[in-house]
């Protein structure tokens, strides 16, 4: 008896050796956290929270889920960390704060059943940005020699700064790199009563000494942009969009009335 093969059929499951796959919707990054540690975690948010009146939980998180492998966009961050945030929260912080992805994120005002609602931060970008590299290792441009060929007519004279350039360059060198907000809560009675959005950019394009000095942005138009890539990178995360209000070039969120039970 022949066994049928079944060749254009691709299972939704599948594990090899000691590794399990899932077919998902679409190309996407899947982090797991791990219990203990995110059970330590939280204990000590909740150690924090009886000795402070104010806590603030930041984590410095690089991973990213979906939109993750096209340099010329923003990356968004990582799924685990709604999670994270919410049981943070949950546990006694009064805020949660992402770094370590460079460029803007997704802003939640979560509503959490046991404090009320807090904001969350996805995500705040660079707030300076610096290219002066001083020393870089000699590996570093023993390993680039070709990136510096390419780049300079002299790379034998190539300075450390003249190595970062090209090194940025694929992956940096964006306008929504060198953007970010300053955000300020406000709380009365225990509850966020209003969160603003300061908008900064670093200067990109501006020569080395003034390049990566945050600044405010005066131009409606950047500040449009800055908010807008907000609101996207919220959306793209799956939450709810944020309802801005702007004002002075300012983008006021507020948070919206609870629903009854």
């Amino acid at each position: 008896m022949t066994a049928r093969r079944h060749c254009n059929e691709v299972p939704d499951k599948l594990q090899l050796f000691d590794v399990k796959y899932r077919r998902g919707p679409e190309f996407a990054y899947d982090y797991a956290m791990d219990p203990e540690d995110l059970a330590e975690i939280l204990q000590s948010v909740r150690a924090a929270r009886e000795n402070a009146d104010f806590v603030i939980v930041s984590i410095h998180s690089h991973e990213c889920t979906s939109g993750c492998d096209d340099a010329e966009q923003p990356r968004g961050a990582g799924n685990f960390l709604k999670r994270l945030a919410h049981e943070a929260i949950d546990s006694g912080a009064d805020l949660f704060v992402t770094t370590g992805n460079h460029n803007l994120g997704a802003i939640e005002l979560y509503r959490s059943p046991l404090r009320g609602v807090r904001p969350i931060l996805y995500g705040l970008g660079n707030f300076f940005w610096s290219d002066v590299q001083v020393p870089l290792p000699h590996d570093l441009f023993q390993g680039n020699r070709e990136l510096l060929s390419a780049a300079w007519s002299e790379p034998q004279k190539a300075t450390d700064y003249d190595l970062t350039a090209p090194l940025n360059r694929d992956s940096f060198a964006h306008d929504f790199t060198f953007r970010s907000v300053i955000a300020v809560s406000r709380f009365e009675g225990n509850q966020l009563a209003e969160l603003k959005l300061y908008p900064v950019e670093d200067g990109y394009g501006e020569r080395l000494p003034l390049s990566g000095i945050p600044r405010l942005v005066k131009d409606p138009g950047v500040s449009a942009a800055i908010f807008r890539q907000v609101a996207d990178a919220t959306a793209a995360f799956g939450l709810p969009p944020p309802a801005f209000t702007i004002k002075d070039n300012i983008a006021i969120l507020r948070p919206s009335p609870a629903v009854p039970r």
